[in-house]
């Protein structure tokens, strides 16, 4: 198993590390060694293992493991600086330090990843505002409990109380990202994320232990403190090693829960604002300010919402007109001729059968009128098929015309075409259009830079009132067509 890609190796390192924290061989001084040492190779570890899963990833999934590789890269730099000073310089860390830099640095870098790691495109703004509304809200809880009372009784400068509240901040910024993107991620990457997440709280709970131990001036490396960090960044590198070879394009999960992450904490940023002034009297200017903070993102977290709302339902919109334009394409195509745009058999058949239901209730006259060209082999076969099908769209457009607006057209297939007359005044009326319709045919046709002409065999069926079926009449309309074609062509007979 590969040492970088197995979960196998990982656990048995974090056992033996527990154990050499247990025993302590060599003492103290071999433990300060061992703590520095250790808490270098694990966020290369981790930075190593997220690079691979950059490599392996597309799309969004690629950048964010980058990020995350970055990241955890800025810690191992600053990890570095920390062992330049105690093992080779052989002098206490000074505070702010260069390593302050890279493991400040390193916590904008996870954040942005992990957001890059989630599925939803168009929610990225509003897991943003989460993310700030959440960590502004543990900030202002934290501040009211912790960090408020630290730093009134801390005698440190502006500088190093700015980086060690930097720190918690940070923390509480990658530990909110990690939960939002752990609802948003496709099922397939949410295993990778989970271990993130415990991995960010490992380093969290470490960080903040550290914050302590330092202002007490306990702090001392190669003690159960450092699995926190160790035990994070080797999970980070689990996470990443497990990382599926998606996208990241796929739609979020959509679950409810998540929903209403941000405002859990929010409602207990405002209750903490609201005991902290009636029991001073007053909030004091830092909560104070947060509190402010909070009511302008959550506004402008409803309006991000209210907008990415219409965008949904315009695009929504547009999928659903886009659907019935679909539809009624294929239903177009699925009864209508695609050369000439006619009704095909189908339809004529169909619309012929309701016209008789039709006329057995108001008894007005119906015909069906076949037409059958004459002479339109020698053309398509001298000119080409290319020149037949221009023909036939030719003939249909004359047909239209020569019928009303009521009337259905349709091309039975070949250079057969039939017409549905339906509403006739008189039955006289059919044998007119069908007369109309044999002397227009025979007008000559321009078809490419050449003047040809044809005919038309047409027969003329009429139905009265509950006399015979659908096919019945387009059954003698077809027999009547043939005779007119026998008898000579280039005429209408009437059945």
């Amino acid at each position: 198993m590969n040492l970088l890609t197995g979960r196998l190796v990982p656990a048995v390192v974090a056992v033996l590390y527990l154990a050499v924290l247990g025993l302590r061989p060599g003492g103290d001084a071999a433990m300060i060694v061992f703590g520095d040492l250790s808490l270098l190779v694990a966020p290369v570890y981790g930075a190593v293992c997220a690079g691979l899963a950059a490599r392996r990833n597309r799309g969004t999934g690629r950048g964010g493991w980058a990020l995350i590789s970055a990241g955890t890269g800025l810690w191992a730099a600053g990890q570095l600086v920390w062992c330049w000073y105690e093992l080779i310089g052989h002098r206490p860390m000074p505070y702010p330090s260069l390593a302050d830099i890279g493991y400040l640095s390193s916590l904008p870098f996870t954040a942005v990843g992990l957001a890059l790691l989630s599925a939803a495109q168009q929610g990225r703004r509003r897991m943003l505002l989460d993310a700030l509304m959440i960590s502004t809200s543990v900030l202002a809880v934290s501040w009211s409990f912790v960090l408020g009372p630290m730093a009134r009784a801390d005698n440190s400068t502006l500088l190093e109380w700015v980086i060690g509240v930097a720190y918690p901040i940070g923390d509480i910024g990658v530990i909110t990202m990690a939960l939002l993107v752990l609802g948003h991620v496709r099922p397939a990457l949410r295993g990778s994320v989970a271990l993130l997440v415990a991995g960010a709280v490992s380093l969290s709970l470490a960080h903040g232990v550290y914050a302590f131990q330092v202002l007490a001036g306990t702090y001392v490396a190669g003690t159960w403190l450092d699995f926190g960090w160790f035990g994070g960044y080797l999970l980070i590198g689990v996470a990443a090693t497990s990382a599926s070879h998606g996208t990241g394009r796929e739609r979020r999960s959509g679950r409810q829960t998540w929903l209403a992450l941000p405002y859990v904490p929010l409602a207990a940023a405002l209750l903490t604002a609201v005991w902290s002034t009636v029991r001073t009297g007053q909030p004091g200017t830092f909560l104070f300010c947060l509190t402010l903070v909070l009511v302008v993102l959550v506004v402008v977290r409803q309006l991000v919402s209210a907008a990415d709302n219409r965008a949904l339902t315009a695009q929504l919109n547009y999928m659903l007109d886009e659907l019935r334009r679909r539809e009624a394409q294929l239903e177009f195509q699925a009864f209508h001729d695609g050369l000439t745009g006619l009704a095909n058999r189908a339809l004529f058949t169909d619309r012929a059968a309701q016209a008789v239901v039709q006329q057995d209730h108001n008894g007005e006259p119906l015909a069906a009128i076949f037409v059958d060209l004459d002479g339109f082999k020698p053309i398509n076969d001298v000119y080409g098929h290319h020149a037949g099908d221009l023909l036939l769209a030719m003939v249909a457009d004359r047909l239209t015309a020569c019928v009303r607006d009521s009337d259905t057209v349709a091309r039975l297939g070949g250079d057969e075409f039939a017409v549905l007359v339906e509403r006739l005044h008189d039955t006289a009326d059919a044998t007119v259009i069908a007369d109309r319709i044999v002397a227009r045919l025979a007008e000559p046709f321009e078809l490419m830079e050449h003047t040809v002409q044809i005919g038309a065999s047409v027969g003329v069926a009429v139905r009265v009132r509950e006399n015979g079926d659908a096919a019945e009449l387009l059954g003698r309309a077809d027999a009547a067509m043939y005779r007119a074609k026998h008898d000579g062509k280039g005429r209408r007979v009437t059945a």
